[in-house]
């Protein structure tokens, strides 16, 4: 099982390296196939892989190589493969697989789509090295390889200004959670003495509370900005400027799931730490809460799935907080693949509509791209937690966990009001998209998407409809472990489910026969709609808090400090300094001989 844990780790960054390597020489076509390969032979070993460790009950850890040795510190490049990361394994490299896939007929007029395919490759494999890691340092390495993978793939469109702007927002906003985890690493190290996580829940029982507090605090604060949650969730709709399979990849299986995996690897020293549970708890909800009303004013069809996943991440930091940690990774794994199923599924509406991405601009799509149909709005139902459907297993057990935790009621409520709003933008997004008739859309011909775009669909469709139901009894047994449960009444455990569902209905009729007019009442709700539209005026608020100050203050300080220290003391002033000096010593050289004689006789009666 070592050879098979190594194969899935390293065969896709040996894809990207082989891909990168001869980017210039390799046609593209033999890029796209042996990235793909080499994912897809990972994919199916994480299936083999995770059926073992299962049926064993217990992880397998072994020693790669020693990595660094110091005087009283060591630690080596080591990995755990538990169950955890096994479920990881397959959910990364399926979605990656298929995104990979459907990027070689999307990208496929791209330029550089050699160098987009070695960078999806280095993404999944760093998401793996972060997941299989069994100390906190080499998990770091994977928490800043994806951090870097995104940048690259998020700007991949370097040449436009949108793009650019947008990788440096994610980089420098992931830098502020990547501080206060490099802190928490720190602390933890002092705290347990060791950054290898079977000795830190060793020891856990020996380490005071306000230790462990600081610890699982400041990775809380690293897993806020890497999961989106609010107040550093700025960078995930900017994120959108990236090509759409990157946009899959990023919000299903890689980036914004580290977070949420960094606290459940870390669970058996967080659980017990009511104070940091429960403003866990309320985060996530205020972070469910505000990306589902801002979704509800974008017209933008990837922003509006790109605060959807902002809205389901803060579902799974609710589990979190309410100790349910199998509830978060149940949600995580069948968001995963419907997430995906969607944002490929608006690559496809994206690509037939000629690239635009105004909902409202959309051609009257119809009927006539019927598989693209029929997986969007598979996706959608997914999302509001239709009954039966992947989504409604996990979304609903997070919520009866909540409900039952000691402060519940207010978050339990906040839950409920977010699902009716996502099953209202969902019906939005849907309705506009394929339905646009409605709203006087212009009719166009046109073709359902190519086959190798369709096939990703289809693979992430099957999942998405019916893998909830045969993982539920083993994450709900998995839940009932750890949090005391008691028996909700039958009403309180479909009123989320009959809530998502009456939204959808009543809002798709209102929508799609317009017996409102939606238009007087965006303008009577204007003020609204207008902050929602700005998202809640999070970027101004920095803008003038953060960004204006300093540029002021670099504005005042350039012309003192930077002409009258840096430029005179710093290269400038050395280079001066250096001129100066040759211009001193170049006048010794005369080129007489008795000068030098002399030169010398001075040297030797110094020395004596």
């Amino acid at each position: 099982m070592i050879a098979i844990s190594l194969f899935i780790l390293f065969l896709p960054l040996l894809g990207s390296a082989v891909s990168y390597a001869f980017r210039r020489s390799f046609r593209a076509q033999v890029a796209q196939v042996a990235t793909t390969s080499f994912v897809g032979i990972s994919c199916l070993l994480s299936f083999v892989l995770a059926y073992t460790v299962y049926t064993q009950k217990g992880p397998i850890q072994f020693v790669l190589a020693p990595w660094v040795l110091l005087s009283g510190f060591s630690i080596n490049w080591s990995f755990s493969i538990d169950i955890l990361t096994a479920v990881m394994f397959v959910v990364v490299t399926f979605v990656s697989f298929c995104v990979h896939l459907y990027s070689t007929n999307y990208m496929k007029f791209d330029k550089s789509i050699v160098r987009f395919m070695s960078y999806l490759s280095l993404f999944t494999f760093m998401m793996l090295l972060l997941v299989s890691s069994a100390n906190l340092l080499q998990l770091f390495v994977g928490w800043e390889g994806v951090g870097l993978c995104s940048y690259l793939l998020i700007g991949f469109w370097f040449e436009k200004d949108g793009p650019c702007q947008a990788s440096y927002k994610a980089f420098v906003v992931n830098r502020i959670g990547d501080f206060f985890f490099i802190l928490g690493i720190a602390v933890a190290y002092v705290s347990f003495g060791s950054l290898d996580f079977s000795e830190i829940f060793a020891h856990k029982a020996d380490v005071q509370d306000h230790a462990a507090m600081w610890v699982c605090g400041l990775f809380f604060i690293g897993a806020m900005a890497k999961s989106a949650q609010i107040g550093l969730h700025v960078w995930l709709p900017d994120a959108m400027e990236g090509p759409t399979p990157v946009s899959a990849l990023i919000h299903a299986a890689t980036m914004v799931t580290a977070g949420i995996f960094l606290l459940v690897r870390f669970s058996p020293v967080l659980n017990g730490l009511e104070t940091l549970n429960t403003i866990i708890l309320y985060v996530g909800a205020l972070t469910a809460f505000y990306a589902g009303t801002v979704a509800l004013a974008q017209n933008d069809l990837k922003r509006i799935i790109a605060f959807s996943t902002c809205s389901q991440l803060g579902y799974m930091m609710m589990a979190i907080g309410a100790t349910a940690y199998s509830a978060a990774l149940f949600h995580l794994v069948t968001h995963a693949f419907f997430k995906a199923l969607l944002f490929l599924s608006a690559g496809s509406v994206i690509s037939l509509a000629k690239g635009e991405h105004d909902v409202r601009k959309m051609p009257e799509f119809g009927f006539k791209a019927p598989v693209t149909y029929i997986m969007m709005l598979i996706g959608s139902l997914a999302l509001i937690g239709a009954p039966f459907l992947s989504g409604y297993y996990s979304k609903d057990l997070i919520l009866e966990t909540v409900m039952q935790s000691k402060v519940g009621m207010i978050p339990y409520v906040i839950g409920v009001i977010s699902v009716a709003l996502t099953a209202i933008y969902s019906v939005r997004l849907f309705v506009y998209v394929f339905h646009s008739k409605a709203r006087g859309g212009d009719s166009v011909e046109i073709n359902e998407s190519p086959f190798m775009m369709l096939v990703p669909l289809g693979l992430l469709a099957i999942p998405s409809l019916g893998i909830g139901y045969f993982l539920a009894p083993y994450f709900t047994e998995a839940v009932e472990g750890m949090v005391h449960t008691i028996i909700l009444p039958e009403w309180q455990k479909w009123l989320p489910t009959g809530i998502a569902c009456s939204c959808f209905l009543v809002f798709f009729y209102i929508f799609y026969r317009q017996k409102a007019s939606l238009g007087q009442l965006v303008k009577l709700a204007g003020p609204v709609h207008k902050f929602l539209a700005s998202k809640w005026y999070f970027d101004e608020l920095y803008s003038w808090i953060i960004v204006k100050p300093f540029q002021f203050m670099a504005g005042k300080m350039a012309p003192l400090f930077e002409t009258k220290v840096i430029d005179r003391y710093g290269p400038n002033g050395l280079a001066r300094f250096i001129s100066v000096l040759f211009q001193m010593v170049s006048k010794i050289q005369t080129g007489a001989m008795y000068h030098y004689m002399f030169y010398m006789l001075c040297l030797s009666l110094i020395h004596i």
